[in-house]
């Protein structure tokens, strides 16, 4: 298990005192991904993953599939209530011209979904199949 403390990361998209913890438990075959959020500015909160693998969206997750058959399962645990969050999407990575990448994006995947202002909790978790 590891904690990180994001708040320095997303400063600019919390009150004073705000915080955004990510926690990484990784059990066997699935890594689960937890974000605890406190005090964000009125925002939707949205949770990303960027990935070359190929991507295939379904109701209620993505499969990420690698060209050499590994595959990982992902699906959003919290919120559960379908009411408070989008469905998954994915699109195709572009970044502006304005904007170079500190990586080589081409062929990268945006992986993510939306969840409403107050948000308290999204967990995410990933397992291989």
């Amino acid at each position: 298990m590891a904690t990180v403390d994001l708040s320095r990361a997303y400063s600019r998209q919390l009150e004073p005192g705000g915080a955004v913890t990510r926690r990484l438990v990784a059990n066997g075959t699935r890594l689960t991904i937890t974000d605890e959020l406190s005090g964000v500015l009125g925002a939707n909160v949205t949770w990303t993953v960027h990935t070359r693998a190929t991507v295939a969206v379904d109701g209620s997750g993505a499969e990420l599939r690698e060209p050499g058959g590994r595959r990982l399962r992902v699906q959003r645990q919290q919120p559960a209530a379908s009411d408070a969050c989008s469905a998954w999407r994915a699109v195709a990575v572009t970044l502006p011209i304005s904007d170079p990448p500190r990586f080589d994006v081409r062929g990268a995947t945006k992986l993510f979904f939306t969840c409403s202002p107050g948000t308290p909790r999204l967990e995410v978790t990933g397992d291989a199949v």
